[in-house]
């Protein structure tokens, strides 16, 4: 596994309220990422609690054999207590101090072992998949645009400039309970994985995100190619992005 990170503040934003972190311990890597919300400090003292909390939580699990024989149940059940306990922090953190009150954040976690990827997510970060010439979302948005798509109450055009694609239906830090949504996927090597928030995608299309990442023969200069499209394509949000190339295994 190969791994490049990215993250700017974009054009418009005074602070950057994405954070992330990427660790392999033994045949797993985690990749995290979180996009504050609450303005001030607080949508990026969210992102972090949340990204320190699961990045410990599943450093304390790969080294005691926790994860071992991973599989869709045990993920699941894994990245939801460690949802759990973010979102916890985050809700102490805000009831202790309340000038943080109503911060919050996204939260979307990929686990890849050999062939198989697990994705942990709630908001609206994204990941993709590109396969070849192809490009794939893996999550769905949590937001109020994506349920009035889902329920076909607008099309995908009206969805592209509708009022609501910014307001989250589902992030951390709103109450105590929460699940995050659990995916499960087979990759292959030669595959891309990405890993951005919307800083990217809301004003790049997917061709543009795939012609980004096919323009440099480096996973560095891909990343820094996609967040230099997303500000010259005028991103208004801070601009995040974690780019994974599934390398064959050395015999």
């Amino acid at each position: 596994m190969e791994i490049a990170c990215g993250s700017e503040k974009g054009n418009t934003r005074i602070n950057n309220e994405d954070r992330y972190a990427v660790k392999t311990i033994g045949d797993l890597t985690l990749m995290v990422l979180a996009d504050g919300i609450g303005g001030a400090e607080g949508g990026e003292i969210a992102a972090s609690i949340a990204v320190d909390t699961v990045m410990d939580l599943f450093e304390k699990d790969a080294k005691t054999g926790a994860l071992d024989d991973l599989d869709y149940k045990k993920f699941k059940e894994k990245s939801t207590s460690y949802y759990q306990k973010s979102n916890y922090n985050i809700l102490i953190k805000a009831i202790n101090e309340k000038e943080l009150m109503g911060m919050g954040t996204t939260l979307t976690c990929i686990l890849i072992r050999g062939n198989r990827l697990f994705i942990a997510h709630i908001g609206d970060s994204r990941a993709y998949l590109i396969h070849g010439s192809a490009i794939t979302q893996l999550t769905g948005d949590h937001t109020y645009t994506a349920e009035l798509l889902k329920s076909k109450s607008i099309t995908e055009q009206e969805a592209k400039t509708h009022p609501g694609k910014s307001i989250l239906v589902r992030s951390l830090g709103v109450n105590a309970f929460i699940i995050p949504d659990i995916y499960c996927y087979n990759i292959i090597y030669g595959d891309l994985v990405l890993l951005c928030t919307d800083g990217v995608y809301s004003v790049l299309e997917n061709h543009e995100i795939s012609d980004c990442l096919k323009k440099h023969n480096n996973l560095d200069g891909c990343v820094v190619n996609l967040i230099k499209k997303a500000e010259e394509k005028g991103s208004r949000d801070n601009i995040t992005a974690i780019l994974a190339y599934v390398r064959p295994e050395r015999k």
